[in-house]
C-alpha cells in the first residue's frame, strides 16, 4: 500500500494483505484519505481493500474485471478462514460497503478528483484487469507500475509505460535479478509432459485461479492439447475473464479454449477423473494450499500414476514449494508423501530483469522507487539503474518522500 499526497488530497495506491503470520496488515495510512484506487485483484493488493470501510466510507476505482475478480478472491478468503477456524478478516457486511463505494474506470479514461488531480490506468499485462496508474496534480507525475509484465503472452501483448518523463515511478522488483525463459519453449515442454503424462496416468497442472488458469488453458489447445478438465475457483475466474473480452489479446483463442474445455461440477466427478488416467486437469490452487487439486494429487498419488506440472512460482512455506523439494505435502495437518514426478515451469506474469530494466529506460522516469520485492533485490536493483544514470532508491516500510 502506497499512499500519495498532495497537499490537498490523499490517494491510497493498492491495499493489501499478505499471508505472513502476525504481519497481514499493511501500515495503516496517515490520516485521513480521499480515494484509493487499485492496480489489480491479487490479495497482496486487494485484500485490505474492505477494511478501508471499517470506519470510513471513500470512493475507490478499479477496472470492471478487478472490481469483480477482488470479490471473488474476498468471498474466497472468508471461505479458507472458515475451513481453517479462524475469524475472517474479511466480512459479508464489509465486502457489501467496499462495492457500494467502487467505481469502475476503463483503461486511458481520464478521471479527475476534485483539487484538480487526475488519473489514468492502463493495461499492465499481469492479469486481466490489471493497471498502471498515471497520477497528475498541477506539474507532478506519478508512475505506479503495480505488478506488470512487457512480455507477449497468450492473454496480454506486452504492456509499455502509460506515459514517459514522470517525476516519479514506483516500480515493482520481483524478478529483477532474473531473467525468464522465452515463454513458447516453456509451452512447449509443457506440452511435452503432459503426452506423457497422460500415455498412463492423469497430467495435473495447480494453477493460480486468475489468468494462470486461462492461460495455461490456452496454450495446451494451441499445442492439440483439448482433453482438459478445468476445477476450482479458476473456472468463475475464466468466466468473469469472458465477460471482457477487450482486455485480452486474442479473445477469439481464449474463447476457443474456454468452449473445449470441461468444467469440473462436483466431487463425484472429480473422484473419477482423478482415479482414472488420459484426463489433462487444470485446478485451483497453484501452491497447493488448498482447492481440489490436493484432492487430484492425492487420487493420482493413490493410484501410483501420473504427473504434477506446476506453471509457476511456490512460495516459502507453500505445499507447493515441501512437494518439490521433499516430496511432502500437507493436508489438514496430515503430512502425505508423494511419489509422482513433479516438474516446475517459469509461467511467470511478471517483467523478469531484462523487461524492468527496458521499462525504466523506456519510460525515463526523473526519480525512480524500487519496490514489490525482497529487500536486497529492491536495494540491488536501485542501486544497478543508479550505475546507469537513474535517481533510484528502495524505500523501506513508512519512508516518506518528497517528490
Amino acid at each position: 500500500m502506497f499512499q500519495a499526497d498532495t497537499g490537498s488530497l490523499k490517494l491510497l495506491l493498492d491495499a493489501g494483505t499478505t499471508t505472513f503470520a502476525g504481519d497481514r496488515f499493511p501500515m495503516p495510512p496517515k490520516g485521513k484519505i480521499d480515494a484509493a484506487i487499485l492496480s489489480h485483484a491479487h490479495m497482496d493488493h486487494s485484500g485490505f481493500v474492505p477494511q478501508l470501510f471499517h470506519k470510513g466510507r471513500i470512493p475507490w476505482y478499479c477496472t470492471p474485471p478487478t472490481l469483480r475478480t477482488s470479490n471473488l478472491l474476498w468471498r474466497d478468503a472468508i471461505k479458507v478462514a472458515i475451513l481453517r477456524r479462524e475469524s475472517p478478516y474479511i466480512t459479508e457486511p464489509l465486502i457489501r460497503e467496499a462495492n457500494k463505494h467502487a467505481v469502475q474506470i476503463p483503461y486511458a479514461e481520464e478521471y479527475e478528483f476534485f483539487d484538480g488531480t487526475s488519473f489514468e490506468l492502463f493495461d499492465a499485462g499481469h492479469i486481466p484487469g490489471s493497471a498502471q496508474v498515471i497520477v497528475n496534480s498541477g506539474k507532478q507525475k506519478l508512475l505506479y507500475t503495480g505488478d506488470f509484465n512487457s512480455a507477449k503472452t497468450r492473454l496480454h501483448n506486452g504492456c509499455v509505460p502509460g506515459t514517459r518523463s514522470a517525476d516519479a515511478m514506483i516500480i515493482e522488483s520481483t524478478y529483477a535479478m532474473r531473467n525468464h525463459p522465452p515463454r513458447k519453449d516453456i509451452e512447449t515442454e509443457l506440452a511435452v509432459c503432459v503426452k506423457e503424462a497422460i500415455t498412463t496416468g492423469n497430467a495435473l497442472i495447480p494453477c493460480f485461479a486468475i489468468g494462470r488458469t486461462l492461460e495455461v488453458l490456452m496454450a495446451l489447445r494451441a499445442k492439440g492439447i483439448t482433453r482438459v478438465f478445468v476445477d476450482g475457483m479458476g473456472v468463475a475466474a475464466s468466466q468473469i475473464v469472458a465477460d471482457y473480452p477487450e482486455y485480452v489479446s486474442d479473445p477469439d483463442a481464449m474463447a476457443s479454449a474456454l468452449a473445449s474445455c470441461k468444467f469440473v461440477e462436483n466431487n463425484s466427478a472429480r473422484k473419477a477423473i482423478g482415479a482414472g488416467k488420459g484426463n489433462v486437469i487444470i485446478a485451483t490452487a497453484g501452491m497447493l494450499d488448498g482447492g481440489p487439486a490436493l484432492s487430484y494429487i492425492k487420487a493420482m498419488n493413490a493410484a501410483g500414476r501420473g504427473m504434477v506440472l506446476m506453471p509457476g512460482y511456490q512460495g516459502a512455506g507453500t505445499n507447493g514449494r515441501s512437494l518439490v523439494e521433499t516430496g511432502i505435502i500437507s493436508d489438514h495437518g496430515i503430512k502425505f508423501k508423494i511419489n509422482l514426478p513433479v516438474k516446475v515451469f517459469d509461467f511467470s506474469a511478471h517483467a523478469g530483469r531484462k523487461e524492468l530494466f527496458d521499462f525504466v529506460r523506456k519510460a525515463e522516469p526523473k526519480k525512480v522507487f524500487c519496490v514489490h520485492g525482497d529487500e536486497a533485490t529492491c536495494i540491488t536493483f536501485a542501486s544497478e539503474l543508479t550505475e546507469q544514470g537513474f535517481d533510484a532508491t528502495a524505500p523501506k516500510l513508512g519512508d516518506s518522500v518528497v517528490i
